[in-house]
């Protein structure tokens, strides 16, 4: 899976959603969720479906 961390900020500012919330929704600490975003993590699919459902996206969208 080849995620492209630019599109994951980009997807939840398109939301308009505070990066807080998104982390709550997700189950994660705000930490984890700034790593996905820095790419020194990768969310699991699991957590990439959730992320795109919460950010009304495609999991496409996320995905390179």
């Amino acid at each position: 899976m080849n995620i492209r961390r630019p599109q994951i900020k980009e997807a939840i500012q398109n939301s308009g959603l505070k990066q807080k919330f998104v982390a709550e929704k997700l189950g994660v600490s705000e930490i984890t969720l700034s790593y996905y975003i820095s790419g020194t993590r990768n969310p699991s699919r699991e957590r990439l479906r959730d992320l795109a459902r919460i950010c009304r996206c495609k999991i496409s969208d996320l995905e390179g």
